[in-house]
Order: C-alpha cells, then sequence, then structure tokens
C-alpha cells in the first residue's frame, strides 16, 4: 500500500497482527511475545494531550521493543532505499492510530523505549486490561501514542514527488494534446498537468504552453495563394477651367 489514507480494519481475536508492507507477516498472541528479550520501561504520569490534566500514575511497563518485531517482520526492500520511507501505523481495536516512522524508530533514542508491552508493575495483562499495549517512553507526552488493545501494525511506504516546470513553445511536444486542442476554435492558454508514476517516485510536470494559434479555418477563409482583385480607383472631381 502506498498511501496512509486507508487503514486495514483491526484484528478481533486478541491478535497482533504485522502485515501491509512487511516482508514477514507476523500475527503475535500474548504469550507468543513473551518469547522475545524484553524491555523494562520507566513510570510516567498520564496526562491528557489537549488539558494537561493528569489521569493516573502508571507503574513500569515490560514489553518487547516495537523494533524487535519490526525486524522479525522484514523491512520492505523492493526498491533499494524504500526502508527508509517506511511509515508504521498502529491500530487499536477500538480504531485508534498513531504512527512511527522508519527514521524514529530506527536513527533515533525514541525507538529504544517504544514497547508493546504485556506486564505493569511485575504484574500480567490480560485483554480486559488492555494488553497488549503500544507505549512511546520518550514521548513528552505518553498519552497521544499511548495505545491499549493494540490489534495491528502495518508498514507503508511513502512515495516521493518530484515537480518539474517545462515550457511548450508553438506546437512543440505534447502533439497529441495539441491536436485536440487546436480542433477547437480557440486556443488553449491555461497550464497543463501531467502525472508520470513510477515504483517509487511520482513526477508532476507543470506544462506552461504559449498561447496556440487556432487551427479551424472559416467558412468565409479564402485558399491559400488567391488573393482580392485590385480595388478600382476612386472617382476624383475635374475642376472646370474658370
Amino acid at each position: 500500500m502506498d498511501s496512509v489514507n486507508v487503514i486495514a480494519a483491526p484484528a478481533v481475536d486478541g491478535a497482533l497482527v504485522l502485515d501491509g508492507r512487511f516482508q514477514r507477516p507476523l500475527r503475535l498472541g500474548i504469550e507468543q511475545l513473551r518469547r522475545y528479550d524484553s524491555v523494562l520501561a520507566t513510570p510516567f504520569d498520564l496526562r491528557c494531550y489537549t488539558t494537561n490534566r493528569f489521569i493516573r500514575s502508571v507503574e513500569p511497563y515490560r514489553g518487547v521493543r516495537l523494533t524487535t518485531l519490526i525486524t522479525e517482520a522484514g523491512l520492505p526492500d523492493a526498491v533499494p532505499g524504500e526502508f527508509k520511507r517506511t511509515v508504521f501505523v498502529a491500530v487499536g481495536q477500538d480504531g485508534y492510530v498513531v504512527t512511527f516512522s522508519w527514521h524514529e524508530l530506527f536513527n533515533t533514542p525514541i525507538g529504544e523505549t517504544v514497547l508493546v508491552a504485556y506486564e505493569c508493575g511485575g504484574r500480567a495483562l490480560d485483554a480486559e486490561e488492555g494488553a497488549p499495549i503500544l507505549f512511546s517512553g520518550a514521548d513528552i507526552l505518553p498519552a497521544p501514542r499511548h495505545v491499549k488493545r493494540l490489534a495491528r501494525i502495518e508498514a507503508q511506504v511513502l512515495r516521493a514527488s518530484v515537480w518539474v516546470l517545462g515550457l511548450v513553445l508553438g506546437w512543440v511536444g505534447l502533439s497529441g494534446r495539441r491536436r485536440a486542442i487546436s480542433s477547437t476554435p480557440q486556443a488553449y492558454h491555461g497550464p497543463l498537468f501531467l502525472r508520470v508514476s513510477m515504483p517509487c517516485l511520482t513526477i508532476r510536470l507543470l506544462v506552461l504552453p504559449l498561447p496556440i494559434r487556432s487551427t479551424h479555418k472559416s467558412p468565409h477563409a479564402r485558399p491559400p495563394g488567391l488573393h482580392s482583385p485590385p480595388a478600382p480607383p476612386r472617382p476624383t472631381r475635374n475642376s472646370s477651367p474658370g
């Protein structure tokens, strides 16, 4: 999937699914998450993002790093370097959505504290208590990316766009488009947008043509080479001798 506008529906059976552009999609239950190396987070205060209202104090989470699961599933590599343009969309069972970029997770300290947690305060969590829980420990306010009942991690690769400005002189280029334009009585004066798509690149062309002279022929137009006859001389008044 090349766009983050479409998010797949979350799973409903309690399993965490890693899909999208991963090389090896995964489906993991709580017990399977416990088999990975675990990390213990620091306690924190959960506050509302919009009002900074205190919600509750949260004891230390224990879980597996999100980067560990992503590495297990395999980053996209169909095009060299496309993994660096990958966005990871995390979806809760209630439809709540948060995002992480590859750079954020693998190229900054943030990734070391993003956990998929299954314990809190030394006590195992179950689905009724929100497990598995996605938690980003390095965020200034943890609430916006604190996702209970995490259901899906979807990998999506962003596509780059390049704008190219071109100028069409007269009839040169865009011959098919020009024929369509010149078949109308009015000349075309506006810009023309073209889009060229490749596997990892979208090129948009903004073409600014000069005014194109219409080839529409008037029914009264004379054939080429046919000239109008010369106008007869205007009569002049002769003055009579005085």
